[in-house]
């Protein structure tokens, strides 16, 4: 019998992450100056440092 895989594929869904409460006040700042939800602030600064990462190893 195959295994059925979901249209989404076989990633995983985190409903917990751990901060310190420094790096969630800043969030939380940032989230409220941007009016943006702190998991949408989180995932612009993944890509903004995705994005950096890329531009270092070019240059």
């Amino acid at each position: 019998m195959k295994r059925k895989y979901s249209e989404r594929g076989t990633r995983r869904t985190y409903k917990q992450i751990s901060l310190d409460a420094d790096a969630h006040k800043d969030l939380q700042e940032l989230a409220e100056k941007l009016g943006l939800p702190l998991i949408e602030v989180m995932r612009l600064a993944i890509e903004k440092l995705k994005n950096e990462e890329k531009t270092d190893f070019q240059t």
